[in-house]
């Protein structure tokens, strides 16, 4: 089907998923009929997906588990033939803390994209890139769960580089403070970013992503399905491809907290995984280094990011430098 099609079926689609709980009974009309017995809270994200050819698009279904598909009726409900749906059963989602282990874990001065960063209460994350600010600052740009300890921290809170779990400790590794942050909800969200301002004297002289290169520009729409590269903290450079776009109500487990996002992308790596704990924050760009996502979480075979237009738009970014 063509990717308009697709589009407004993968909203129906989730909407409905999003209305309907999980059914313990043998249908949705069933559980309709007996709601009491449709308790479950279904972990699913429904977007699109390329199919063999342009054009070829499908309705994207991204699961937790097989059981968070019973009942949600694709082909009996939707009218969806088996070879216009991309299933993929993606185990938990979960944000990228920072394992101990990583190759660019090392004090950076003054500070470079790509490299070990986080809030004093977090492990790691990466440093996304630098951007200037509506206000003509330049700023840090990485996750709420990296900057802002996932909602916790409050403006003016010791950033560290490294982090912590990479020997980062105060004050002689405090390079920046919390700015602000996009605070995430329970359901709705579209960024899991964050901005730091920073400390005199560590300002970069480098603003390009290392292995990479500068960055050109930004995606302002929903982009196509290409080859896509990032720079993290434990993966550095790598390459992927985007395959799925808009997904809509995908649940991430933040370990205290499922916070549900709308409008994610999906990126799966060209021979390996695309990231790893520890790559959380990390700029996504495509072959022309124009910026494409902010990587914020992962599952055993994927990525997700955050589009950059929506991040910027929410941090009042102006451009990413």
């Amino acid at each position: 089907m063509r990717l308009e099609e697709a589009l407004v079926i993968s909203e129906r689609v989730a909407y409905l998923a999003a209305e309907q709980p999980l059914s313990r009974g043998p249908s949705i009309a069933a559980a309709i009929a007996q709601p009491q017995r449709a308790t479950a809270i279904r972990r699913i994200g429904v977007g699109v997906a390329p199919g063999k050819h342009v054009d070829d698009w499908r309705v994207a279904v991204r699961a937790w588990t097989e059981s968070d598909l019973i009942d949600l009726g694709l082909e009996d409900v939707h009218g969806l033939h088996k070879s216009e749906i991309d299933i993929r059963i993606t185990g938990r989602i979960r944000v990228l803390n920072a394992t101990p282990l990583g190759q660019l874990i090392q004090p950076c001065r003054p500070l470079r994209a790509g490299y070990s960063i986080g809030h004093a209460q977090v492990s790691a994350g990466t440093l996304g890139a630098f951007v200037e600010c509506e206000d003509g600052r330049v700023r840090i740009l990485s996750n709420n769960h990296v900057l802002a300890n996932t909602n916790r921290g409050q403006t003016g809170d010791h950033l560290l580089q490294p982090g912590t779990v990479d020997g980062g400790r105060a004050p002689k590794d405090v390079v920046g403070q919390l700015n602000s942050f996009v605070r995430l909800l329970p359901a709705g969200n579209h960024a899991d970013a964050a901005l730091g301002d920073i400390l005199s004297g560590f300002g970069p002289n480098d603003t390009s992503l290392p292995g990479i290169g500068l960055v050109v520009g930004y995606i302002r729409s929903t982009p196509p399905i290409y080859n896509v590269y990032k720079v993290g903290r434990t993966t550095n450079v790598t390459s992927g491809r985007i395959t799925a776009l808009n997904l809509r109500s995908i649940p991430i487990d933040y370990d205290e907290a499922e916070y549900r996002f709308d409008g994610v992308l999906e990126v799966q790596g060209n021979g390996g995984n695309f990231a790893d704990h520890g790559d959380s924050g990390a700029l996504v760009v495509d072959k022309d280094r124009q910026a494409v996502g902010l990587l914020f979480a992962v599952d055993d075979t994927a990525a997700y990011l955050n589009p950059i237009s929506d991040v910027m738009a929410l941090l009042k970014v102006r451009r990413i430098l």
